[in-house]
């Protein structure tokens, strides 16, 4: 019996703390997008068209390389030698062009 109750009480504590921790992620979301970020500048990226750029979005785990072919809006058009990629200016760490 006292197991049982045990049981319960642990599944309690595990659901209140899931639910804390979904809680804050949220408010951290909703902050980030009040205060707006901080979004690369477009200016500066069309002053790369035609260079040959590497584009790293989300902390460097995605890496894209070839030559920058236009920018309109919030996305940039990346011309690699297999495919053309479109990619979100809002998600880019860096750009890093090659000489």
């Amino acid at each position: 019996m006292v197991i049982i109750i045990f049981k319960y009480v642990i599944y309690i504590l595990l659901f209140i703390v899931v639910i804390s921790i979904i809680t804050n992620n949220q408010m951290i979301f909703k902050h980030k997008k009040k205060k707006g970020g901080i979004s690369m500048p477009k200016d500066m990226i069309k002053e790369l068209i035609g260079k040959k750029v590497q584009v790293a979005v989300f902390n460097d785990a995605f890496v894209t390389t070839g030559e920058l072919v236009s920018v309109e809006g919030n996305w940039i058009k990346v011309d690699t030698k297999k495919q053309i990629k479109l990619i979100n200016a809002d998600h880019i760490q860096t750009i890093v062009v090659s000489k």
